[in-house]
């Protein structure tokens, strides 16, 4: 053995001496799961830097995970899609400055930019300052990774997309396993039992399976035929737990995205198919399913949108919306702050069970209270960059490379209209990261079209 092939041998030994003894020191402080997964962080951080959107579709992949949190400095938690995230956009950030660029930010982008600007200023009239920096940091984040996926190649858009059907399946599969016997309260204004999978709550789980489930069943009519096959599979379990959650302004959401879907000749002959298969399985079973009490519970529940009176008085929406007008006349410029809703719902007087409302239950209404006019001005301006990246897929739905991709995407726009109307999606950072990262994709897809014509 020469002395180089010594040195290295001694180097080796020493530096795993050294892996071994940092692994010990964290299990020690950390726990032995962290320990454990030290080794698989470092291959994973050492992956993104080189690749930085493997970082945002890894993100997607654990969605499934949003059970746990890791508390940084033991005040913020942070789930492991969040922390991916944060990767991901410090390895896009690194990749531009060695580069000594940035590459186009897209419209759409731009607005984002403003909003997270919006909150960066709400700093300076919030009381809870630590809920805006978390806020900020995250939406900064969403902001620099949609930047990096609106310039990215066709092929790289088509596998982000993969792994979000595929983050909407384990999704499902997760709730559809750990869901339980569902019960009507008050003729179904409440539901006990509803499926939440991974998320704190079952409204949550329906906003994300209303932005996963079009792209699935979109991808369901493209390719070979196990990945349809496995594509397919993920729209059905998408669509059970959807089901299961009884998010009634997601199922409605959901039947605008169908209604888009079937402006796309492929999936319009499959959900054809689909739908006669099932009309078939609904009179050969008809007696079974009307004695179905899964069948009861979801009608109860859908049937509570119908009823008006006393049930419409009674819901606490209108109480939100009647004193989010005082509230936004009390802070018109910036409004309270990100994520200070909850404080202001407590002076209000605006509670449930005696806990103060996380948000207004309406986008643009939050938009006011937490960001005010300067807030409203950029949500203006990113809804009007978004309706038109949609209406363009929506009359490029012909093209045989990205028409359909687009036309998935829309599809989630569409249906998240009606999710929007009556919640705040956005509160979550997965259903926001996903929205965005969704914009993202349209841009990318729009700019894929436009190379395509001018080749």
């Amino acid at each position: 053995m020469t002395v180089g092939s010594r040195v290295l041998l001694l180097g080796g030994i020493a530096a795993a001496c050294m892996a071994a003894v940092v692994q010990v020191m964290v299990m020690a402080q950390l726990g032995g799961p962290a320990g454990f997964g030290l080794p698989i962080a470092i291959v994973v951080v050492i992956v993104v830097v080189r690749q930085p959107l493997l970082g945002l579709q890894l993100a997607l992949l654990a969605v499934p995970l949003e059970y746990f949190s890791f508390r940084v400095g033991g005040l913020v938690g942070f789930s492991a899609t969040e922390l991916l995230l944060l990767l991901t956009a410090g390895a896009t950030l690194l990749e531009w400055a060695v580069l000594g660029r940035v590459p186009p930010v897209p419209p759409a982008l731009r607005a984002l930019a403003l909003i997270c600007l919006v909150i960066a200023l709400g700093l300076t009239v919030a009381r809870d300052t630590e809920a805006v920096t978390k806020v900020l940091l995250m939406w900064s984040t969403f902001t620099v990774v949609g930047v990096q996926l609106a310039n990215a190649p066709f092929s790289v858009v088509q596998r982000t997309m993969v792994c979000m059907a595929l983050a909407g399946g384990l999704v499902s599969l997760l709730a559809i396993a750990t869901s339980g016997t569902q019960t009507l309260v008050a003729g179904g204004a409440a539901v006990t039992g509803r499926a939440q999978g991974s998320f704190p709550q079952p409204n949550t789980m329906g906003f994300f399976l209303l932005m996963t489930l079009p792209i699935a069943m979109v991808l369901a009519t493209r390719g070979s035929v196990w990945f349809r096959a496995t594509m397919a599979v993920v729209a059905t379990l998408s669509v059970v737990a959807l089901v299961l959650s009884l998010s009634r302004t997601s199922l409605l959401g959901a039947g605008l995205a169908f209604l888009v879907l079937l402006l796309s000749p492929p999936f319009r002959r499959l959900a054809f198919v689909a739908l006669a298969v099932l009309l078939v399985s609904a009179f050969a079973n008809a007696r079974a399913l009307s004695q179905s009490h899964q069948v009861e519970v979801v009608t109860s529940r859908l049937g509570t949108l119908g009823q008006g009176g006393s049930a419409v008085r009674n819901d606490p929406r209108f109480e939100i919306y009647s004193a989010v007008p005082g509230v936004f006349a009390d802070h018109p410029l910036l409004g309270v702050g990100a994520h200070n809703f909850p404080l202001v719902s407590r002076e209000v007087g605006l509670n449930e069970g005696g806990e103060p409302y996380d948000h207004a239950h309406n986008v643009v209404l939050t938009f006011a209270v937490e960001l005010g006019t300067a807030g409203l001005v950029a949500l203006l301006w990113l809804l009007v960059a978004v309706g038109r990246m949609v209406v363009q897929a929506a009359r490029t739905r012909g093209d045989p490379v990205t028409g359909a991709l687009g036309l998935a995407l829309t599809a989630s726009m569409v249906g998240s209209v009606m999710t929007s109307l009556g919640d705040y999606p956005p509160r979550n950072n997965v259903i926001a990261a996903t929205f965005i990262a969704q914009v993202a994709m349209l841009a990318a897809l729009a700019r894929a079209q436009a190379a395509a014509r001018s080749a």
